[in-house]
């Protein structure tokens, strides 16, 4: 009796009768050969023996594949496919320096301070001279007047002020004549706001610090003396 090719199952012709014995034989073949087909690891998936050759040549090739080209042009940084920015609608670099303002974008857009603001020295927040622990107008400091009390001359007495590139005041310097008796820094933060006054007289040096909260606004005075070395 001619059998099939795989699993030797008998094949009947077509003027056999049929055998029960024989069928029995050819489905506990095709049972057996089916239980082989499935692996009981877990996790294991399927066997090897369901692939063709060709196939496991190409897990094989997936398996020890080298990432090592890909890998490092992921984190090519230098534009290896020459994208422009046209093509990805980022902003031009000439534009994207450009200090002319091109947007017209206003102060109050971005919450910086107006420059006539900051450039405003008529006490625009009204400052008492408390706070900041000055003499007010008219007053004197008596040891002062003393330690100048033989020189000093209000004919000879000048005053010089010092200001930036932005034309804030930087520094006051009080002169008797030829000789400064009195020095006046203003110390601002990085946008141009006051943070501290130091006022240098004779061997003497007091700083004024205003503290202030996290919006900017003045919540006290801080005063420190110190004798120069």
């Amino acid at each position: 009796m001619p059998k099939t090719t795989n699993y030797n199952l008998e094949i009947p012709d077509d003027n056999s009768i049929a055998d029960i014995a024989v069928i029995n034989n050819n489905m506990d073949i095709v049972d057996t050969e089916l239980f082989n087909k499935v692996d009981k690891e877990v996790g294991k998936g399927l066997s090897s023996n369901d692939f063709t050759n060709e196939q496991k040549q190409k897990l094989a090739e997936l398996s020890n594949f080298d990432s090592s080209e890909i890998d490092e042009h992921l984190v090519n940084k230098s534009n290896p496919h020459s994208v422009t920015i046209e093509q990805i609608g980022a902003t031009p670099i000439a534009h994207a320096s450009d200090s002319n303002n091109p947007h017209r974008v206003t102060a109050n857009q971005v919450g910086a301070t107006p420059l006539a603001h900051a450039t405003d020295f008529g006490n625009p927040h009204g400052i008492s001279t408390d706070q900041i622990g000055a003499l007010k107008l008219g007053e004197s400091n008596s040891d002062i007047n003393k330690v100048y009390s033989d020189t000093f001359n209000i004919d000879t007495r000048s005053v010089e002020i010092v200001k930036d590139d932005e034309g804030l005041i930087t520094k006051v310097k009080v002169k008797n004549g030829d000789t400064v008796t009195k020095t006046l820094r203003v110390i601002r933060d990085s946008e141009g706001a006051v943070n501290k006054i130091e006022t240098e007289i004779s061997d003497y040096k007091r700083t004024t610090s205003l503290v202030k909260d996290e919006s900017g606004n003045i919540t006290g005075i801080t005063n420190e003396v110190i004798q120069k070395e």
